[in-house]
């Protein structure tokens, strides 16, 4: 399938783009910078182009099939200003997709701060008030996507992401700034270490976004998230125990055991993902944090 991808470059991106590929897809990826990332080795046509401008010749002659769309400008500026600005812009792409004649199904990287401020369970059929302007922009465009691919006849897989982590992450997320901190022998500045989250490792996301692809017929909006909530504070210590096991032998290493604290936070739902895509998570963040350890300096 031809697929052009947005945000090519982005934390999400790469990795995706390489795994298209492998998966034999042809790929042209998208971003405002153009080229790839240094380092990254890329098989497939990276291209410059924004978010809310005219599709370059390039686009058009591909004449995508799937458009994959993880752009999002000005992470992590969430101001009014920002938000707004995205929507704008988007509105203005989707605009541009209207134009590809080929087009068949839309992906889009979603976000679980479309719940607003709700915890426990979130599933997909319910709404909730925003709790701030990124959480509007989201719910907005998830709205205005849905009813610009009813009218033109295209598939829709809204994906709610929930706190992905992984290989190439920002350095100032929580994973890699205690991965760093932990190799400097700093300890790390934890604001609120009993928060709770959905931690979903990358690869699992990348696979959620390549089972949507391929799935004939699927639509809607589609968590991504483990559907099991862990501490900063267990966060933390699991990141210590993957440091230590690198130093000794499995059977050496203690079994790590979450708090028994009851954890208050927000997690997926994730039984559309498994019934309607065959989808589930399969890396533990135990696991998904050594293989960080991996790499990360």
């Amino acid at each position: 399938m031809r697929v052009l991808v947005t945000g090519a470059t982005g934390f999400i991106g790469r990795s995706l783009c390489r795994k298209l590929v492998s998966c034999g897809h042809t790929v042209v990826g998208a971003s405002r910078g153009g080229g790839q990332s240094p380092g990254i080795e890329c098989k497939h046509l990276h291209i410059s182009y924004e978010v809310g401008q005219q599709f370059p010749t390039s686009i058009k002659e591909f004449s995508p099939e799937a458009v994959i769309h993880l752009a999002w400008s000005g992470i992590p500026d969430f101001s009014a200003e920002t938000c707004f600005e995205n929507v704008s812009s988007q509105i203005s792409f989707l605009n541009e997709l209207a134009k590809l004649p080929n087009l068949k199904k839309i992906l889009v990287a979603g976000s679980c701060k479309e719940y607003g401020s709700s915890l426990g369970r979130c599933v997909e059929g319910e709404r909730f008030l925003p709790d701030g302007y990124f959480s509007w922009a989201k719910q907005t465009l998830c709205d205005y996507f849905h009813v610009f691919c009813r009218e033109n006849g295209v598939e829709l897989l809204w994906f709610r992401i929930f706190y992905v982590y992984g290989l190439g992450q920002r350095p100032g997320s929580l994973v890699p700034m205690l991965i760093k901190a932990l190799r400097a022998g700093e300890m790390p500045e934890i604001k609120n270490p009993k928060a709770s989250n959905d931690f979903i490792y990358i690869d699992d996301v990348i696979d959620g976004f390549i089972k949507g692809l391929e799935c004939d017929g699927a639509r809607g909006i589609f968590n991504l998230g483990t559907g099991h909530l862990t501490s900063v504070d267990d966060v933390s210590r699991l990141v210590r125990k993957a440091e230590q096991s690198e130093r000794m032998s499995m059977s050496e290493g203690e079994a790590f055991r979450a708090s028994e604290e009851v954890q208050i936070g927000m997690y997926a739902d994730i039984e559309l993902a498994r019934l309607h895509l065959g989808w589930m998570p399969r890396t533990s963040l135990q696991e998904g944090i050594r293989q960080m350890l991996g790499v990360v300096s």
